[in-house]
This record gives C-alpha cells, sequence and structure tokens, in this order.
C-alpha cells in the first residue's frame, strides 16, 4: 500500500493546486493519476480476483475511477453520467459487503438513523438541483444510504471490520461536500476536505483486500 498512498498523496496535492488556480490541465493530469493509485492498491492484493469479494469491490473501484474521470468536466451531463457511475459502484460495495454476511438487526440500526440524516440533506439540496437531475441526486442518496448501513451490517463478517466501517463513511461525507460543491457552494473548501475524504475512502476500502 505504500506506493498506491504515495501516488495518491502527490496527485492529490497536485489536484488541489489545480482546483485552486483553476487549472484544468493539472486537474486532468492529477485527477486520474491520484484514483489510478487505488486500483493499484487493488492489483496488488492477494484476494482481489480470488474471491467474490474481492472481485465485487474492485468492480466498485473500477466504477469510482470512471466517476472521477467523468466528474472532471462540471457540466451537468457528465456530473450526471459520473453520479450513475458511482451509484453502480456503491451497489457493487453493498453486494461485496452483503456477500461476507449480514446482521439484519444492525443494518437496521443503522438505516434508520441514516434515513432520516438523508431526508435531511435531500431536503437542503432539493431548492437548488435542477429538475432534471432530481430523479438521479435521489437515486445517489438512496443507495449511498443503503451502502452504509450494509457496511455496518456487515462488519462482524468483514475481514477488516474498521477499515470498511472508516472508508464508507468517509466516502458518505465526502460525497456530502460534492453535493455541497455542486447545488450550493462553489467553494475551494469544499474540494479541499472532500477530495482527501474520497481518496481515503478509496484507498480503506481496496486496503480490505490485503
Amino acid at each position: 500500500m505504500l506506493v498506491p498512498s504515495t501516488i495518491t498523496a502527490i496527485s492529490l496535492a497536485v489536484l488541489l493546486r489545480g482546483i485552486s488556480l483553476n487549472q484544468k490541465s493539472l486537474v486532468w493530469i492529477a485527477k486520474p493519476t491520484a484514483s489510478i493509485a487505488f486500483l493499484i492498491a487493488a492489483l496488488q492484493a492477494p484476494i482481489t480476483f480470488s474471491t467474490t469479494y474481492g472481485r465485487t469491490i474492485f468492480i466498485g473501484l473500477i466504477l469510482g475511477f470512471l466517476g472521477d474521470v467523468l466528474l472532471i468536466n462540471g457540466d451537468d451531463l457528465t456530473f450526471t453520467l459520473g453520479l450513475g457511475s458511482f451509484l453502480l459502484g456503491h451497489i457493487a460495495y453493498i453486494i461485496a459487503f452483503y456477500q461476507t454476511g449480514a446482521n439484519w438487526t444492525w443494518f437496521m440500526l443503522a438505516l434508520l438513523p441514516l434515513a432520516a440524516f438523508a431526508m435531511v440533506v435531500r431536503n437542503a439540496l432539493w431548492p437548488t438541483v435542477p429538475d432534471d437531475m432530481k430523479t438521479p441526486v435521489l437515486l445517489y442518496i438512496i443507495v449511498i444510504t443503503i451502502m452504509v448501513a450494509t457496511a455496518v451490517g456487515s462488519v462482524q463478517y468483514a475481514r477488516h471490520p474498521q477499515m470498511q466501517l472508516v472508508g464508507v463513511t468517509l466516502f458518505f461525507v465526502s460525497d456530502l461536500l460534492v453535493a455541497k460543491e455542486k447545488f450550493i457552494d462553489n467553494s475551494f473548501l469544499n474540494s479541499l476536505v472532500g477530495l482527501p475524504l474520497y481518496y481515503s475512502a478509496q484507498l480503506l476500502l481496496a486496503a480490505t483486500l490485503y
């Protein structure tokens, strides 16, 4: 994990620099490079291709990479396509977590407060979400909420429970900042906080393959 983590750290610094200076050329170089790093981490892991869990997590990571590239442009069409790629990635993570085992009591205990919070997020975003994006945004909120709840419900069966829980939590928070950036407040602070959380999340989920 040392090499992928180092690539991520360097690329992330360049990426944030590019965003702060509004230099798209830097962003186009640094963001895919940072995202390739979590794919490298998964490719080096011992169970990526030998287990169903490993293969499914790897599919989620690939979809995350595609989503990262699609979000670079920033227009509504590529944002929606990127959202769809991440949504499919979250479904892959849900399947992966479920395959390890599920405690439905823990799932429901996590889902109820998460669903309540998701409604708060939905209500905060709704006035500024364009009508043609409301359905994909709502679907995304539902799926990522279920993903976090599934991670909690399967934690007792997980290979690396702490990594799994921290990874999905960081992912959830980073996505809140992406939504805030897109629909509420276009501020560099969202990227400054959200991108390190996102890449940490993907690296942690890749690390569950070790």
